[in-house]
């Protein structure tokens, strides 16, 4: 019961609504790992961010960094578009073909979301790697952590009604409020919390709210509750959002329906779950590698 009421509680403790996965939640989990940093490993991340202040200015330490990447595709820098991504194909009805879905994933291998945080891991791993170029791949693994933990990174369904794929859910329509939105567009507002928009550079306004969001996630999903393998397996990950979606996500919900009540307390909760998990393994990460 008590997770189960909990997203109340967050609406209550921090005096707005908790965001999506685009800009506040993914600066939630980045709170809750730098939280967990060992002092010496936050002296490194504070310096490496510091080091890309002229294209980073609404994204300047590490919290806000969580939202580059974003920041740099939006403004036109399409070249690292399929690092946000891997969605695997659901296939409830069985509509795909072996060879068709062999070439689905053939097409995701070394472009991919897994891919990108493999890279980001060599970089920070490297000797000989430079302090800018360690600097550029960590402020994109903070946020592709975040994103390798939303469902739709990792999932996209094939029925008779999207033949061709939902694309991972941002053809999937459903009624949500007084709107029709993309099924991908409410997990990424956390299933209905809210869409308020928190400026940066951060005030100290939206710092307490991100501050208060995380205390909250942490307290009503502990670290301790999921028992997670300290191995550094991003497919693993992958794999585990993807049955989020499976099960959860795509479970109860149909296109052009308005959102049921339950669908969406479940949602809620295996998304804040997914937030939780997201910061806890980055600062595992992050003190591993640095």
């Amino acid at each position: 019961m008590k997770a189960k009421c909990c997203f109340f509680m967050l609406i209550l403790l921090c005096g707005t609504p908790l965001f999506g996965w685009w800009d506040l939640g993914h600066m939630v989990v980045a709170k809750i790992a730098y939280d967990r940093l060992k002092p010496h490993i936050k002296e490194k991340v504070d310096h490496l961010i510091s080091l890309i202040p002229e294209m980073a200015q609404r994204s300047s330490f590490f919290i806000s960094a969580a939202c580059w990447a974003d920041d740099i595709t939006k403004e036109g820098l399409q070249a690292f578009r399929s690092w946000h991504a891997s969605p695997l194909p659901y296939d409830p009805e069985g509509l795909l073909s072996p060879d068709k879905r062999d070439t689905m994933l053939a097409l995701l291998k070394n472009r991919d979301i897994v891919f990108a945080l493999q890279e980001c891991v060599k970089t920070l791993k490297n000797p000989q790697a430079s302090d800018w170029a360690k600097a550029l791949m960590l402020r994109f693994l903070i946020h592709l952590i975040g994103d390798i933990h939303q469902p739709f990174t990792c999932i996209s369904l094939y029925n008779r009604e999207f033949p061709e794929g939902d694309r991972s859910g941002k053809d999937f329509i459903i009624e949500w409020g007084h709107q029709k939105n993309s099924l991908h567009s409410y997990w990424d507002a956390i299933c209905g919390l809210g869409v308020n928009h928190v400026e940066r550079p951060l005030s100290g306004q939206g710092l307490k709210q991100i501050d208060e969001i995380a205390k909250a996630v942490i307290f009503y999903f502990p670290e301790e509750q999921f028992q997670m393998d300290q191995k550094i397996n991003f497919s693993s990950w992958q794999q585990e959002a993807y049955e989020v979606g499976e099960k959860i996500a795509y479970m109860g919900i149909k296109p052009y329906q308005k959102v049921p009540p339950d669908y969406e307390r479940k949602g809620q909760e295996a998304a804040a779950i997914c937030v939780a998990k997201a910061g806890y393994r980055l600062a595992y990460l992050l003190n591993a590698l640095l």
